[in-house]
Order: C-alpha cells, then sequence, then structure tokens
C-alpha cells in the first residue's frame, strides 16, 4: 500500500532493463573509467551507480509522457504518483 523507495527501485529497475536494456551492472561497468576522477573512488562506486540508474529513470519517465517526473518521485514515492508513473508505462509498453 505504501510503496518504499527500496521496493520501488527494484519495480522501476524492471522496467529500466525490459524497456531500455539497462541494467544495475551495465550501469556499473563503464563507471571504473570514470572513476578515476575520484581521490577515493571506491567510496562512489554505489552512489554514481544509483544516480545513473535515476538518470535513465528519469528519461523513461519523460519518453512514457511523464515531463514532470522527479527525483524526488524516486526518492520519496507517493501512492499516487506510483500508481500514475506505473500506469504510464505500462500503457507505453502495451503500445
Amino acid at each position: 500500500k505504501n510503496p518504499t523507495p527500496k521496493k520501488m527501485m527494484e519495480v522501476w529497475e524492471g522496467f529500466l532493463t525490459h524497456m531500455m536494456g539497462v541494467s544495475k551492472e551495465d550501469v556499473r561497468q563503464p563507471l571504473f573509467e570514470a572513476m578515476d576522477v575520484f581521490e577515493f573512488p571506491e567510496l562512489h562506486e554505489d552512489s554514481v551507480a544509483e544516480f545513473t540508474m535515476q538518470f535513465f529513470l528519469l528519461r523513461l519517465m519523460h519518453a512514457v509522457g511523464l515531463p514532470n517526473a522527479t527525483m524526488r518521485d524516486i526518492l520519496n514515492p507517493k501512492p499516487k504518483r506510483v500508481v500514475k508513473m506505473l500506469s504510464a508505462l505500462i500503457n507505453f509498453a502495451k503500445f
């Protein structure tokens, strides 16, 4: 009934994989080259991967007709917004 950020990220990742062919593992691969800019890259591996997944998710939301989707919708999911986002994704996937 009340979506949690962790559970919803699992759902969003499934849509990203199915609709865009982007998985968390795919996102992590190119990071190793880019991580050289950090003094302690091991501290940033997870956060950069999470941010990249969120970036892809927002791009997907814009593509399915939700240009007003924000990081807040991902990090603090509210039931009404989640229903709207899921509905847009499912309708887009159907057609």
